[in-house]
């Protein structure tokens, strides 16, 4: 029975509360410090409650078996990931509004279409 109940409490709070979170990222961009901590609280107390463990133990590695980042890594994630999939689908002629950084040394991207 105890099983059956943290089957449930997994997949209702991984439903309701992480994947919110995982969704939504994109929209968070520049959200301040402050509302950031707030979310970050959230998805601690979520992870939390699926492994059922204290508030003093570290939630980095129990978030790592979960396969999440910690929010502002995952806003930062969703970003680069949007502007990859923009820039590397987009013909090199319709760049006219980016411009080009030029630098003293070699950059090692310069050769290839990676960011």
């Amino acid at each position: 029975m105890l099983f059956q109940h943290a089957a449930s409490m997994y997949s209702i709070i991984t439903t309701l509360v992480l994947r919110w979170l995982d969704n939504s990222n994109s929209v968070l961009v520049g959200l301040p410090h402050s509302l950031i901590h707030c979310l970050q609280l959230v998805q601690n107390a979520a992870t939390r409650l699926i492994y059922s463990i204290r508030q003093s133990e570290h939630i980095t590695g129990t978030l790592n078996s979960l396969h999440c980042l910690q929010i502002l890594e995952q806003i930062v994630f969703k970003t680069y990931q949007a502007l990859y999939g923009t820039v590397s689908s987009c013909p090199t002629s319709q760049f006219t509004c980016v411009a080009d950084v030029t630098t003293s040394r070699r950059l090692r991207s310069t050769s290839t279409t990676m960011l």
